[in-house]
């Protein structure tokens, strides 16, 4: 689904839908033409709308209204039924997952307007996940990667971006769907702290759309971007630009 910027008027994405919120300035006596702000504050006050009221529940009214389609039970995959593990109430798409490679009731979650997730008993339950605060100022997490030889090492991407970042594309200028990133960011502790390994709080259209950890060597780091394929052989300490430009959303040892 494409956005298009209308001067006096404010987008917000919303469960597959647009919702048009007037802003008619000259009525208020302000200039005709409005102050240009960036994508990252109409994601703010997004998420600020939809948190304010407490009774806002159209993320689960319009779930009942697909449940409750005559052709939802026809729907169903084959290896059987799927169900809803939460979290529940919160703004943005789940985006990543990455499990725990040997306590498999850890699961960690990347959500595209409330950050990241955890959970340590499979999902189950209605308090089953709690939102980690990274102690960067950042919504969306795309990409999650646990060391598999040290499985207190994991690495967030971060930004959900649908642009290709080059000069010339005419995908350059980002729609407001997503979220700003600014780069890789590391943990030591299994999540209790954060630092930002890769440092792009200067480009903030990034996105890491995928990260994989070399299994024979984990110190070899892979990171697919909507600026290209990089990679590290310490650990995130220097990186090189192995495919570059392009948008890479996926990666596979």
């Amino acid at each position: 689904m494409s956005a298009h910027y209308y001067p006096n008027s404010r987008l917000l994405p919303f469960s597959g839908a647009w919702f048009l919120i007037s802003m008619v300035l000259s009525a208020c006596g302000h200039p005709s033409e409005p102050t240009v702000t960036s994508s990252a504050y109409h994601a703010l006050v997004y998420r600020s709308w939809y948190e304010s009221d407490p009774a806002n529940d159209l993320f689960s009214r319009w779930y009942g209204v697909l449940k409750s389609h005559k052709n939802w039970t026809k729907q169903r995959h084959s290896a059987g039924e799927w169900e809803s593990l939460g979290p529940n109430q919160i703004a943005g798409r789940s985006l990543c997952l990455a499990i725990h490679p040997s306590d498999t009731g850890t699961i960690w979650m990347g959500s595209a307007g409330s950050g990241l997730w955890r959970s340590r008993n499979g999902g189950l339950g209605q308090d089953a996940w709690e939102n980690i605060r990274t102690g960067f100022p950042v919504m969306a997490i795309a990409s999650i990667a646990i060391d598999p030889e040290n499985p207190h090492v994991i690495y967030a991407g971060t930004g959900e971006n649908y642009t290709f970042e080059q000069e010339g594309s005419p995908l350059l200028t980002r729609t407001l769907r997503g979220s700003r990133g600014m780069g890789l960011l590391k943990s030591e502790d299994s999540g209790q702290n954060w630092t930002l390994l890769l440092d792009w709080s200067h480009r903030p259209n990034s996105c890491i759309w995928k990260i994989v950890v070399d299994p024979l060597d984990p110190r070899r780091i892979y990171l697919a971007t909507n600026y290209g394929l990089m990679r590290s052989e310490n650990s995130g300490l220097s990186w090189q630009e192995l495919l570059a430009p392009c948008a890479a959303t996926d990666l596979a040892i």
